[in-house]
């Protein structure tokens, strides 16, 4: 707000003296072309093209000082931020706690909560308490209002947020595992995804170059890839 503040100030203050000015300007040349005053050359008066033309160009010399204020309001945006980000990178966070424990890799997944309450690193609770079973291999959809705890509980699955209560995975608490080998286990597709500028085979062996071929249409099929890919300039995947 602050920041904000400052800009429609300043810009206002720019914009008053910049109109302005051109007014002035304007009133002095009316007042030539009515004999009032003496302006132009010596012993003749100012022709309606050059008054025109100077009023034309009269913005234009007020332009220097109106980029100054674009670029004062994008360092003024920058301090803003970096102040933001500098209070953020210094406030002490809970650490979340880490087991060693494992699952295997193909297992299918259960998640149980019970009296599951969601908090913040700062130690505020977030959502809860809160109490479901996903049971292994269901599609689950986890619909509510905005701020209901939705992007909460899935930082928390990841094993971002800390939490009080029970959140058993496989029957292992999830705070027993171990962070890294349990978040391989998990895929994520945001809203936006994006493809890098490769074929679409160096697109779908991004995560394992080394598969075969075989594996790569599995993943295809998997993806419902397969159903469009008829439809290319090739009617194949290209090599």
């Amino acid at each position: 707000m602050e920041v904000l503040r400052l800009a429609f100030l300043s810009s206002g203050v720019l914009e008053f003296f910049t109109s302005l000015s051109i007014a002035l300007v304007a009133v002095y040349f009316g007042f030539s072309y009515l004999g009032e005053l003496n302006f132009g050359h010596y012993g003749a008066g100012v022709t309606l093209m050059a008054g025109f033309l100077t009023l034309i160009l009269a913005p234009e010399f007020f332009q220097p000082l109106r980029d100054l204020g674009t670029f004062y309001h994008a360092k003024a945006q920058a301090v803003g931020a970096a102040d933001s980000l500098k209070t953020f990178m210094e406030t002490p966070l809970t650490q979340v706690e880490r087991g060693d424990k494992t699952l295997n890799d193909n297992d299918l997944i259960s998640v149980e909560a019970r009296d599951l309450v969601i908090k913040s690193p700062e130690g505020k609770v977030l959502a809860g308490p809160l109490n479901f079973a996903l049971p292994a291999g269901a599609r689950v959809v986890l619909v509510g209002q905005s701020g209901a705890g939705k992007s909460s509980l899935l930082n928390t699955l990841l094993g971002f947020l800390p939490y009080e209560g029970s959140l058993m995975v496989n029957g292992v608490e999830l705070r027993e595992l171990d962070a890294e080998r349990w978040r391989r286990l998990l895929s994520w597709v945001g809203q936006n995804p994006q493809l890098p500028a490769a074929t679409l085979r160096e697109n779908v062996l991004l995560a394992w170059p080394e598969a075969s071929e075989a594996q790569l249409r599995l993943a295809l099929d998997k993806a419902w890839v397969s159903e469009f890919i008829a439809l290319l300039p090739q009617g194949s995947i290209p090599p």
